[in-house]
C-alpha cells in the first residue's frame, strides 16, 4: 500500500508556477495531507481550488465561478498528475483556463476550457506525490504552483535514458512552439551540454551614471534561446541564438537537478523568460540572469529535485520560443 503522508512540510518542493505573471494576492497550502479538493470555475477560466485538509478547508484561488464537483481521497490517495491549459483572457491578462487533477487510484476532476490557450503539465516522477500548491490570483486563477512530496522510502528509478519521461511546466509566457516535449528528448540519451543564448546587450544608464552593482557587466536583459546536446541525435533547441552565450558540460556521471529562474515581460511585447539558473548533482552551475528581479517587476519559478540521495534525474529541458524564449520546464 502507498505510504500515506505524514510530514510533507519537511520534505516539500516548489515546481513551477505556470501562468501568467499579473496577479496580487497570493495563496498557498503545504503543511497538511490533502483529504479532498473541490474545483470553481465556469466555461472559460479556473477560480480556485478548495482543499480538504485535516480540520481545514483552504482556498487557493480568487472568489468567483462555481463548484464542478468534489473528489474525495482515501486514506492512501494522493494527487499524481495535473493537467491544464493557460492563456489569453479578458483583454491581455493570462490565465489559467482549464484543469484536470488526477489520483493515484484513477479518481478526477475537471472545471473550464480543456480546449483553448496552450497546455502545461505537472507529470511528477513515479513515488512521489502532490501535496500542495501555491497561486496568484486576480480575476481568475493566474498562475499555479505545486508542492511535491517526497515520502522517505522514495528511491528514483534506474537511470535507464528511454524510460518514459514525466514532464513539468512550462513556466513562462504563451507564445512559441511546440506543445508538448516527450517526442524532442525521447530515446536521445544522456544530457551533456545545455547552451543558453542572451541578448548580449545590457544598456548603459544616462548619464551621469550611477554607481553600478558589481554584476551588472556580467548579465543581461532577456534570454534569446536555449540548445541542449544529447549523446544521441541532433541538438534541440528552444528559441534563437545569439553571439553572447554561455554553456554547461555536464559529466558522464552527472544531470542537473534543479532548474530556477524569473519570467516576465519587461522590454518585451510579451512575457518570456529573462533569468535562468541550472545547477547540477556534482554542483556545477550556469546562471544568467538581470540584476534588478524588484525593478523589473519579473516573477520567480522553480523546479527542485535538490534533495539529499533521492534525485530523480532531469533528462532535459524543454520550452516554446522563436525570436526569444517564452518558457521554459522540465522533463523528468
Amino acid at each position: 500500500m502507498p505510504e500515506q503522508i505524514l510530514e510533507p512540510f519537511r520534505r516539500g518542493f516548489r515546481l513551477g508556477p505556470v501562468g501568467g505573471d499579473s496577479g496580487d494576492d497570493v495563496y498557498e497550502s503545504f503543511e497538511k495531507r490533502i483529504n479532498g479538493i473541490d474545483l470553481y470555475g465556469d466555461d472559460s477560466v479556473v477560480y480556485s481550488i478548495r482543499l480538504h485538509l485535516d480540520g481545514d478547508v483552504r482556498r487557493i484561488g480568487p472568489e468567483g465561478g462555481r463548484s464542478k464537483g468534489h473528489l474525495s481521497f482515501a486514506a492512501d490517495e494522493y494527487i499524481d498528475r495535473i493537467d491544464g491549459r493557460m492563456g489569453d483572457h479578458w483583454g491581455g491578462n493570462y490565465v489559467i483556463q482549464g484543469l484536470i487533477i488526477r489520483t493515484n487510484k484513477g479518481n478526477r476532476l475537471e472545471t473550464g476550457d480543456l480546449n483553448g490557450g496552450r497546455p502545461f503539465y505537472y507529470h511528477i516522477y513515479p513515488g512521489t506525490q502532490i501535496q500542495g500548491f501555491w497561486a496568484r490570483g486576480g480575476a481568475g486563477l493566474v498562475a499555479l504552483g505545486a508542492y511535491l512530496y517526497v515520502p522517505p522510502s522514495f528511491r528514483p528509478q534506474s537511470t535507464d535514458y528511454d524510460l518514459q519521461k514525466h514532464t513539468l511546466g512550462p513556466s513562462g509566457g504563451q507564445g512559441g512552439s511546440p506543445d508538448s516535449p516527450y517526442e524532442d528528448v525521447k530515446n536521445r540519451g544522456r544530457l551533456k551540454k545545455v547552451t543558453i543564448f542572451a541578448d548580449g546587450s545590457h544598456p548603459l544608464p544616462p548619464p551621469p551614471l550611477p554607481q553600478l552593482p558589481p554584476d551588472y557587466w556580467l548579465t543581461v536583459d532577456k534570454i534569446v534561446g536555449i540548445k541542449m546536446e544529447y549523446v544521441w541525435g541532433d541538438s534541440i533547441r528552444y528559441g534563437s541564438e545569439s553571439k553572447d552565450r554561455r554553456s554547461l558540460d555536464l559529466d558522464s556521471d552527472d544531470f542537473l537537478i534543479k532548474v530556477a529562474g524569473r519570467y516576465g515581460h519587461p522590454f518585451a511585447k510579451r512575457e518570456v523568460v529573462h533569468s535562468l539558473n541550472l545547477l547540477t548533482h556534482k554542483g556545477k552551475k550556469l546562471e544568467v540572469s538581470i540584476t534588478e528581479k524588484d525593478y523589473y517587476n519579473l516573477r520567480d519559478f522553480s523546479y527542485d529535485f535538490t534533495w539529499s540521495d533521492k534525485k530523480p534525474i532531469i533528462y532535459g529541458l524543454w520550452g516554446r520560443g522563436a525570436e526569444l524564449l517564452d518558457s521554459i520546464g522540465v522533463v523528468i
